[in-house]
C-alpha cells in the first residue's frame, strides 16, 4: 500500500541521514581524541625519559662503575626511589654499551627485576645504530594496567654514549587529566557540530517551505496576464459555491474562449497573440472587479465566476456585456484587432454544486457556442451536452479509425438490367463502432469532413477499392464516391494517380462518383480536375441526380460519363405516379444525351421490371444484392458466371447471391 503522504517518507529518510551523520561525526571525534591523547602521552614520556636520564647522570656518583657492575650504592638507590615518585618514573633499566641490561629499578618491584615485556635486542639494535635518541614508542603493561610509555635514552659521557637508560613512565594520572580535559572539550565540539547540523537541517526545512510557498504563489498567478491561475480559480469557485445561498441565489460559472485564436496567432505571431491575451485579461479583470472573479485557466481560455446572482437573466446580461467589452477594437502590430469570444455558462445549484462539475459543464456549453458560429453565449443544456458528447465520441472513433486503419469497405453489386450480368461493385465505407457493429457513412462522413479528415479517408478508400478490384475479373468495374472537400484539398489528382499506380488497376475499370452539390457553384477548378481525371481513362458519374440541384447546364458543361438516379425516386414510385413520370423524364433525357443511367434503390421485383422496361442500363439495390465485405465478393463473382443469359429472364441474380446483410447501402 502506497504512502498517503509521499513527503513523510522523505522526512524520515532525511532524519535517519542526520542521525547517521551525527553518529559518524561522534565516532570520528572519539578516534581523533584517542589518537591525539596517544601522541601527547608519548611526547610527554619522551620528555620525562630525557629529564630522568639527565637526573640519573647527575646523581649517580660513578657511571662507568655502575654500568660495569650494575650495583649502585644504597644512598643512590634512595635518591632514585625518592625522585621516581616525583617524576612518575615507574621503572628504568641501565644498559651497557652493547645493550645488555646491568641494573633495573622498579618503584613497585625489588631491585634488578626486569619486566617481561621489555626487548633487550631492540635496545642493542638502537644503540648500535646510534638511534637511541628517538622515542621507540614501546608500551609497557603492568599488573594494575596503568597507562605507561617507554623510551630509550643514551647515557652520554664526554659526548660519547657509554650506555643507555630504558625508562618506563607512569602516565595514568596524566592520561586521566588529559582525557578528562580533552573529552570535555571534544564533547563540547561534538555538541556544537551537531547543533550546527541541526541548525542546517532546520534552515533547509525553512528554505524548502519558503520555496514551496513561492512555488504555490507562482502556480496561483498566470505569468503572462497577471490573472489568477486555474488552481486559484478552482479554489475561489469552491469557496463561492460554499458561500452561496442555493435556495434563492445562483452562482454563475463562465468559460470564455477567444474565437479563432489559432488564426490570430499565425497572423500576428506569438508576441502578438500574447498581446491579445493580455488585453483580453485586462478587460475581463475589469468586468469582474466588482461582481466576480476572473482567471486564465488555459491557453486562450478564461474562467469567471459571479456569485449571488438573482437569476439566469442576470448571468446572461453579464455575459453579453463581456462579449461587447472583448469586441472593442484595439491596435496590435499595426493591425486593428477586434477579438470575439464564445462563452459557456453553468449555474449552481441547477448544473452542479462542485467546482469541477461546474467548469466542465460551462466548458461544454462554450464548445457548443463555438460550433454555432462563436461570438455568443450559451447556457449548459443536458440535451445539447448529450449530443455534444456523442459527437465528441464519434470524432474520437474517427481519429482512432484513421490512425489504426480500422475502416472497412463493403461492396454492393451493380447489374446490367437487360442481361442480368454483373457489371461491377460500388465501394461503400463502414466504420466499426467498437461493439461488433458498423457505422454507415451518412453518420460519420459529415463529422470527418468537419474534422478535415476526409482527404485522408478518401485517399485510403481509393487505394483499397482499386487494390481489391484488381483481383477481380477484368470485366468487373469498381465505383468510388468522392467528397466535395477532396476537390478543395488539392491532393485529389495525386491520390487518384497513386491509387491506380500502386494497385495496378486498369483506369477504365474505375468510376468516380460525385454529387450535384459539388458543381452547384460552377467552379472552373472542379471542371478542370474532372477533365484531368477523365483524361486518365477513368469514368465520371453524376450521383444522386435529380435531388434538387440538377440542371441541363451541368450535364453539358461538365464531363460526365454516367447519371445515377437517386434511390428516393425509385422507392417513391410505389406510392406516386409523379415519381414514375420523373424517372421516365430522366431516362429520356439521358437517352437523348446518349448517357448511360444507373438506378439506385431497387428493392422489389416491380422496381426491377419497370426500370428495365424504362430503359435503365444498370441497377443496384437490396433486391439485387446487399453490400458485402470483400471476403464474400468471390462468391458473388462465381454465382454470376454460372448464370447464362437465357436463364437470366426467369432467374434473378439475387437468388444466387449469398445471405443478405443487415447493413443498409
Amino acid at each position: 500500500m502506497s504512502d498517503a503522504n509521499p513527503y513523510r517518507r522523505i522526512k524520515f529518510q532525511a532524519a535517519a541521514l542526520f542521525i547517521c551523520m551525527a553518529g559518524l561525526l561522534t565516532i570520528s571525534m572519539l578516534h581523533i581524541l584517542r589518537d591525539n591523547a596517544g601522541r601527547v602521552l608519548r611526547s610527554h614520556a619522551d620528555q620525562s625519559a630525557q629529564s630522568w636520564t639527565t637526573y640519573f647522570t647527575q646523581v649517580t656518583p660513578d657511571l662507568e662503575t655502575l654500568i660495569k657492575t650494575g650495583q649502585p650504592d644504597a644512598a643512590t638507590i634512595a635518591k632514585y626511589r625518592e625522585a621516581s615518585k616525583i617524576n612518575h618514573i615507574k621503572q628504568f633499566t641501565v644498559l651497557n654499551a652493547v645493550g645488555r641490561p646491568v641494573y633495573t629499578f622498579n618503584a613497585q618491584l625489588p631491585d634488578n627485576k626486569h619486566p617481561t615485556s621489555f626487548s633487550f635486542e631492540e635496545a642493542r639494535r638502537k644503540l648500535s645504530a646510534q638511534l637511541v635518541q628517538r622515542m621507540i614508542g614501546v608500551k609497557v603493561a603492568n599488573q594494575n594496567k596503568s597507562v605507561v610509555n617507554a623510551a630509550i635514552k643514551p647515557i652520554l659521557q664526554s659526548g660519547m654514549a657509554i650506555g643507555a637508560l630504558h625508562v618506563v613512565v607512569d602516565q595514568s594520572r596524566l592520561n586521566s587529566v588529559f582525557l578528562e580535559a580533552a573529552f570535555a572539550g571534544g564533547w563540547d565540539i561534538l555538541v556544537l557540530i551537531n547543533l550546527v547540523l541541526l541548525a542546517c537541517w532546520f534552515m533547509f526545512l525553512l528554505v524548502k517551505r519558503a520555496a514551496n510557498a513561492h512555488r504555490e504563489q507562482v502556480n496561483r498567478i498566470d505569468e503572462l496576464t497577471g490573472l489568477p491561475s486555474r488552481t486559484a480559480f478552482m479554489q475561489e469557485l469552491d469557496d463561492a459555491l460554499a458561500r452561496t445561498d442555493t435556495k434563492s441565489r445562483k452562482t454563475a460559472v463562465m468559460v470564455v474562449k477567444i474565437d479563432r485564436f489559432r488564426e490570430l496567432n499565425e497572423l500576428l505571431g506569438h508576441d502578438g497573440a500574447d498581446t491579445i491575451l493580455f488585453e483580453a485579461a485586462k478587460r475581463l479583470m475589469n468586468a469582474a472587479k466588482k461582481k466576480g472573479y476572473a482567471a486564465r485557466i488555459s491557453g486562450a481560455t478564461f474562467g469567471m465566476t459571479f456569485p449571488n446572482l438573482a437569476s439566469a437573466t442576470a448571468a446572461s446580461d453579464i455575459g453579453d456585456e463581456i462579449i461587447q467589452t472583448l469586441a472593442e477594437p484595439f491596435m496590435c502590430r499595426g493591425k486593428h484587432i477586434q477579438p470575439k469570444a464564445s462563452i459557456g455558462v453553468s449555474l449552481a445549484p441547477d448544473d452542479g454544486t462542485d467546482a469541477a462539475t461546474m467548469v466542465k459543464r460551462a466548458d461544454i456549453a462554450q464548445f457548443i457556442a463555438k460550433e454555432h458560429g462563436g461570438n455568443q453565449l450559451m447556457f449548459f443544456d443536458p440535451d445539447a451536452a448529450s449530443k455534444f458528447a456523442r459527437k465528441h465520441e464519434l470524432e474520437n472513433m474517427i481519429i482512432n479509425a484513421c490512425e489504426g486503419q480500422l475502416f472497412q469497405l463493403f461492396y454492393q453489386p451493380l447489374y446490367d438490367l437487360e442481361s442480368r450480368q454483373l457489371k461491377g461493385f460500388e465501394a461503400l465505407i463502414r466504420m466499426p463502432d467498437g461493439s461488433g457493429g458498423m457505422i454507415p457513412p451518412d453518420q460519420f462522413i459529415p463529422a470527418a469532413e468537419s474534422m478535415h479528415k476526409i482527404g485522408e479517408i478518401g485517399a485510403w478508400v481509393l487505394f483499397e477499392a482499386c487494390r481489391t478490384a484488381n483481383n477481380w475479373p477484368t470485366s468487373v468495374s469498381i465505383a468510388v464516391n468522392l467528397s466535395p472537400l477532396q476537390f478543395d484539398s488539392g491532393n485529389l489528382i495525386s491520390d487518384v494517380k497513386q491509387a491506380i499506380e500502386l494497385s495496378g488497376l486498369a483506369p477504365e475499370r474505375l468510376e468516380l462518383e460525385i454529387t450535384e452539390g459539388l458543381i452547384l457553384d460552377n467552379n472552373e477548378s472542379i471542371r478542370q480536375q474532372l477533365e484531368e481525371i477523365q483524361a486518365m481513362g477513368i469514368k465520371i458519374a453524376l450521383d444522386d441526380f435529380g435531388t434538387g440541384y440538377s440542371s441541363l447546364n451541368y450535364l453539358w458543361r461538365f464531363p460526365f460519363d454516367r447519371i445515377k438516379i437517386d434511390r428516393s425516386f425509385v422507392v417513391g414510385m410505389d406510392e406516386s405516379e409523379q415519381a414514375k413520370r420523373i424517372l421516365k423524364t430522366i431516362v429520356d433525357l439521358a437517352r437523348t444525351m446518349n448517357m448511360p443511367i444507373t438506378a439506385e434503390g431497387i428493392e422489389t421485383e416491380e422496381h426491377l421490371v419497370y426500370l428495365t422496361e424504362l430503359g435503365c442500363h444498370v441497377g443496384q439495390g437490396f433486391y439485387l444484392g446487399h453490400p458485402q465485405p470483400d471476403t464474400e465478393v468471390a462468391a458473388t463473382l462465381i454465382n454470376n458466371f454460372r448464370i447464362t443469359k437465357a436463364d437470366a429472364a426467369t432467374e434473378l441474380p439475387h437468388e444466387q447471391t449469398p445471405a443478405r446483410l443487415t447493413i443498409a447501402g
